[in-house]
């Protein structure tokens, strides 16, 4: 079983983020 807050769903978010600032 994942973790819902891995480091995967952790990297994701940042990359959301940080795209959603770019614009």
């Amino acid at each position: 079983m994942k973790c819902l807050y891995g480091p995967d769903r952790f990297r994701q978010s940042i990359t959301f983020l940080s795209s959603r600032f770019e614009q």
